[in-house]
């Protein structure tokens, strides 16, 4: 078995189509117009406590992901 390791790269705005067409897939009952998911999507890039990542192969955008940081008081005691 082969496996693929597709370039992994902070988002950018201009991701956000594409993002918004595979959030619909994997949530097809998700309500939100691309003009809301937009302006969502675009302030967590510049939210110092989320990373949104996409990949990307033969200028094809095929998957993201999202982090939130939530800060020490969800982690307790076991944060590092």
């Amino acid at each position: 078995m082969t496996t693929n390791n597709p370039p992994v790269r902070t988002a950018t705005e201009t991701d956000a189509a594409r993002v918004y067409e595979l959030t619909n897939k994997f949530a097809p009952g998700l309500e939100t117009s691309f003009e809301e998911f937009e302006v969502h999507f675009c302030s967590l890039l510049h939210d110092p406590t989320w990373f949104v990542a996409v990949a990307s192969e033969q200028n094809s955008l095929n998957g993201y992901v999202a982090v939130q940081d939530y800060g020490r008081a969800l982690r307790g005691s076991f944060s590092v």
